[in-house]
């Protein structure tokens, strides 16, 4: 992922308030698949209604990219590579998606929050996830379940 300078002034900024963060290389990833979905989840992380995540442990995988742990910060970043706002994990759960509870589902924030929604609307995603990289997805593979909490904010100095 592209490092931006408003990527390193956030992680400084972040820093300076007693975080800890790499503020060379700092930990950053996006949510959704596409622009509008980027946009959506980010507007709930913002409004503190989304304070849970997951991702399909595979990818981390593919991707020789670490899972993260209780503790970590990570800045979240919009479609174009730039900050939004900065999250810290707080509960970090590997378990298949059919053992995902209903309470997780609800900490996501999406749709109408409903566990239907999530289930659908999941599904749907980690299907797509799972055609780009050439296989089945199973709904007894493992999914990576954050919970975490907002943290910052990324604003423009005028």
């Amino acid at each position: 992922m592209i490092i931006t300078e408003n990527t390193l002034l956030f992680a400084d900024r972040l820093k300076e308030s007693g975080f800890d963060i790499n503020t060379e290389k700092p930990s950053t990833g996006k949510f959704g698949d596409s622009k509008a979905m980027s946009d959506y989840l980010i507007a709930l992380i913002l409004e503190g209604k989304k304070t849970a995540t997951c991702g399909l442990l595979e990818s981390w995988k593919k991707f020789e990219e670490p899972v993260p742990t209780v503790g970590d910060i990570e800045i979240v970043l919009d479609w174009n590579d730039e900050p939004a706002a900065a999250i810290q994990y707080t509960e970090v759960e590997i378990k298949p998606f059919n053992q995902i509870s209903e309470d997780f589902a609800k900490d996501e924030g999406e749709g109408d929050g409903s566990f239907q929604y999530w289930r659908e609307a999941h599904l749907k995603f980690f299907n797509r996830e799972c055609k780009l990289m050439d296989r089945e997805f199973s709904e007894d593979d493992e999914i990576v379940c954050l919970r975490f909490e907002l943290v910052g904010k990324f604003v423009m100095e005028m």
